[in-house]
């Protein structure tokens, strides 16, 4: 099976930014970049902004906190360092609607993880 390419780290002042700017909707290319990441270290595909954009709309906002709630927990277990801290954080954030701020935490451990595969990269 073929290794996808690493992919590059994301700017977070500007994604921030961007995302204020624009009332939230450069925030998408943030989530999509981040769900293609989680697909790639879990080898499947269990992230689709498709799919996460409509049922937020039906559901008013909910299912965004759940798929916060589960990039959390995905990513400690890629990371392998267990615990509910960031779960627990994504959904503080995201009940008072800062939702891009723990997409900016979740990025920042994103960009060091890919700046260590770089640096064993043959």
């Amino acid at each position: 099976m073929n290794q996808q390419p690493i992919p590059e780290p994301r700017n977070i002042p500007l994604d921030l930014f961007l995302t204020l700017l624009t009332c939230g909707i450069w925030n998408l290319m943030v989530q999509k970049a981040q769900f293609e990441y989680l697909n790639r270290e879990l080898k499947e595909e269990k992230y689709s902004l498709l799919k996460t954009m409509l049922w937020s709309l039906l559901t008013c906002g909910i299912y965004l906190l759940v798929i916060e709630y589960r990039k959390a927990r995905d990513w400690e277990r890629i990371s392998g360092q267990p615990g509910d801290t960031d779960a627990i954080l994504a959904l503080t954030l995201g009940f008072l609607g800062l939702s891009f701020v723990f997409d900016a935490i979740l990025q920042d451990k994103i960009n060091r993880r890919i700046d260590q595969e770089q640096a064993f990269k043959p």
